[in-house]
């Protein structure tokens, strides 16, 4: 079985501990391996914002977390997709990430646009995380007229689940205003 669908069933068995394991081998081994790094780390967020785990593991969970966007981001910097996720995950806790990393969000979510101009999801992320209302435009596009980066998202598992719910309440919101 492949590490990722691996990951899916112990992340739909709250299976933390195993879950946790199971990604730093996966990083240990295959170090070069962004999305790796972009499940590890949603992986630890939500553990540490929605889950449920013992109080006294918190520090190991935030430790790894800042050390795997360290890692990642010396790697990655410069690579759309990674910034896409990342950046968008930051906002969602940044204090997690270091001190003053919310700017370091919104420059990571532009980046991915400016690298990948023709990505209507990379520009929908940058343009929510700004509050600009054509995001709800773009949320729309995605998902009415061209789903590609639907699908996209839904092979990335958790990470890609999480934020096409984003998007489909952006979507809903939208909705709602225009009548």
């Amino acid at each position: 079985m492949n590490w990722k669908k691996y990951l899916e069933e112990l992340e739909k068995d709250k299976d933390w501990s195993a879950a946790i394991d199971l990604m730093k081998q996966v990083i240990n081994n295959n170090p070069e391996d962004k999305e790796a790094y972009v499940r590890a780390i949603y992986l630890l967020l939500n553990i540490l914002l929605e889950e449920d785990y013992p109080e006294d593991r918190h520090s190991m969970l935030a430790s790894r977390l800042k050390q795997y966007f360290e890692e990642s981001y010396t790697k990655f910097s410069n690579d759309p997709e990674y910034l896409f996720f990342i950046g968008y995950f930051i906002e969602l806790a940044d204090w997690y990430f270091g001190e003053d990393k919310l700017q370091l969000a919104t420059e990571m979510t532009k980046k991915a646009f400016d690298l990948d101009t023709d990505n209507v999801l990379y520009e929908w992320s940058w343009r929510f995380a700004e509050g600009d209302p054509l995001a709800g435009q773009l949320s729309e596009k995605m998902i009415m007229y061209d789903n590609s980066k639907i699908v996209w998202l839904k092979d990335k598992g958790a990470p890609g689940n999480y934020i096409l719910n984003v998007i489909q309440n952006c979507f809903k919101d939208y909705q709602g205003h225009q009548k």
